[in-house]
């Protein structure tokens, strides 16, 4: 029995130095440095010690929304004899640049931070890609904290970009008044093809990015390129932008915004040429978030009044107005409506109510070796 005891006493007093042994090693292990220590010049990283201190960030993400638009148009020039006779449509639309991609950064010696872009659009009312087969942004970069970016290859317009910022919709809406503000020749071409972009640094005031990008074929030598310059910095932002496509078609967006975190207000006026026509374009936009059960931002009110006018002729007005509720950190419902004054004399009424889920999933992939 003395012998048992004994034994047993030996088993608790083992238990009890593994135990002691495993604390004292955690704590050692987070008092010691990383392998990777930048105060010794003579340290060279292994791809083993990269691994561990410079994962590649890798993100997943995707936007899916849709909704239930609703249409009525009804002419108010009638002809003589003849009746108003309004006409009303209901179907399933998706909202504006729904899309899906995967974005990395990897950090380099010095500072330097290599990145790639790929992201797709997609016409989510008919499931299909919007520039299939060819992805809607597809770059590769080179950063520096101190002297800015540089991406090569296929992405959007510093001007559009810019333009975006005014509208409380972000684009992400069948009634954003961005779609009149900022007129494309075609549907996609907010985006450059072959492009060289180069944006400035983010830590000072004023911000700056130009593009030059690739002819398209039996479309003229004239050279597409863009242009964006904006005060950045606490509430105020004011820019202004410019792109040229190579048809002689061209915009010209003037963007102002106040942002206290809780309202924001907007104004954008574009000029502009599209298919020898020229236009004018003028925004004033407002959008309030709204606190409900601890967050500051479950509730968001938005609206915005509209004018479009296109070679001198009549003035066609948008009144739109909108709002978003969060469901989740990623999923929303959306509603809007819009009464639009055509310059021919139509009046069109249009609502929009719909759901929209995001999904984003950061991943840590190991790096190649050296």
């Amino acid at each position: 029995m003395v012998h048992k005891a004994q034994m047993c006493m030996a088993g608790r007093a083992l238990a009890l130095a593994t135990l002691a042994l495993g604390v004292s090693t955690a704590a050692l292990a987070q008092s010691t440095p990383l392998p990777l220590d930048r105060a010794d010049p003579w340290y060279v990283p292994t791809p083993t010690d990269r691994d561990q201190i410079w994962p590649i960030q890798a993100t997943l993400y995707a936007r899916l929304g849709l909704a239930a638009v609703r249409k009525r148009v009804e002419s108010t020039k009638a002809e003589a004899g003849d009746a108003l006779t309004p006409c009303r449509t209901t179907r399933i639309e998706a909202f504006e640049r729904n899309r899906w991609g995967l974005r990395a950064d990897e950090v380099l010696d010095r500072g330097y931070r290599a990145h790639f872009h790929l992201e797709q659009t997609l016409d989510a009312g008919c499931g299909q890609a919007s520039h299939a087969p060819s992805f809607s942004r597809s770059t590769v970069g080179l950063s520096e904290r101190y002297w800015g970016r540089v991406d090569l290859g296929k992405m959007d317009q510093p001007a559009w970009r810019l333009q975006l910022r005014a509208d409380p919709w972000a684009g992400n809406g069948v009634v954003s008044p961005s779609q009149m503000g900022y007129r494309a020749p075609e549907e996609g071409s907010q985006r450059s093809d072959g492009a060289v972009t180069y944006q400035s640094p983010i830590e000072p005031p004023i911000q700056w990015s130009v593009q030059w990008s690739r002819t398209p074929k039996d479309q003229g030598k004239r050279q597409p390129w863009g242009l964006s310059v904006a005060w950045d910095r606490g509430a105020l932002l004011a820019g202004l932008g410019w792109q040229q496509w190579n048809d002689g078609s061209y915009a010209a967006p003037l963007v102002l915004a106040i942002d206290d975190g809780v309202r924001r207000f907007s104004a954008a006026a574009t000029s502009g040429k599209v298919g020898g026509r020229h236009y004018h374009n003028a925004f004033l936009g407002i959008s309030e978030s709204v606190m409900a059960r601890g967050d500051p931002a479950k509730w968001q009110w938005h609206g915005g009044l509209n004018w479009h006018r296109r070679d001198g002729g009549s003035v066609e007005t948008h009144l739109a107005a909108g709002m978003r509720y969060k469901l989740s950190e990623r999923t929303a419902m959306k509603a809007g409506l819009t009464v639009a004054r055509a310059g021919d004399g139509q009046t069109n009424l249009l609502w929009e109510m719909g759901l929209v889920v995001a999904f984003e999933r950061n991943l840590r992939l190991p790096q190649w070796p050296r």
